[in-house]
């Protein structure tokens, strides 16, 4: 029987209950000290739990953007995706825990891009810890506040300019990727979404999607 549809007139009689498990929090907080922000930067801030999965255990939405950190019953393992209760993501435990907040596994995140692995590397700097309390990760790269332009070409931000704008490092975008100490984020709706930048026959290509 499916659990999750229904055919024909229903009434719901009501709302269901939006309160997570007994010694669950209703508010969690993805961040890291380590290398995850830098392939996958969108999956982490600040959780909110909206539902409780199958097999009981909390599941949590993004707040604002639009990923989720949930529990794969059949397959024994945490995500964080963009889908939930789908079987991929770009950061993934295979702890059993309860709540994601007591996971004591390390988590591990997709390190992909031109010239990577391509594969799960374990971040032990990644956590989840109740309550909103998140701080965009600062990257190691040295910052300047002016705009290094000339580190692309024209043909390159004539070709992409509705992918992407070259803003100054401190703009007020949400989403972002940097490359050779300059960051790029989407030309609008700068909140949420993904950000890939990578090098394609000696020219920087950046693609931005909704």
């Amino acid at each position: 029987a499916c659990k999750t549809c229904v055919s024909g007139p229903r009434s719901c009689g009501g709302n269901p209950t939006t309160q997570a498990p007994s010694g669950c929090c209703e508010t969690v907080t993805i961040a890291s000290t380590g290398d995850a922000p830098d392939y996958q930067w969108t999956r982490f801030g600040t959780f909110r739990h909206y539902a409780n999965s199958d097999d009981g255990r909390p599941m949590y939405k993004q707040d604002p953007a639009a990923n989720y950190l949930y529990y794969l019953d059949w397959l024994g393992v945490w995500y964080v995706n963009d889908n939930p209760l789908e079987n991929m993501g770009g950061l993934i435990n295979w702890g059993d825990a309860w709540c994601p907040s007591d996971i004591q596994e390390d988590w591990s995140f997709y390190r992909w891009g031109d010239g990577e692995v391509n594969d799960w590397e374990a971040d032990p700097g990644l956590k989840v810890t109740c309550g909103e309390n998140y701080k965009p990760t600062t990257t190691t790269t040295s910052t300047t506040s002016t705009l290094k332009i000339n580190t692309i070409n024209h043909y390159t931000r004539r070709k992409h300019r509705t992918l992407y704008r070259l803003v100054m490092l401190g703009d007020n975008c949400s989403v972002w990727s940097e490359m050779n100490g300059v960051r790029f984020c989407c030309a609008s709706q700068c909140d949420w979404g993904d950000v890939f930048v990578w090098t394609e026959n000696g020219q920087v290509q950046c693609k931005c999607t909704h």
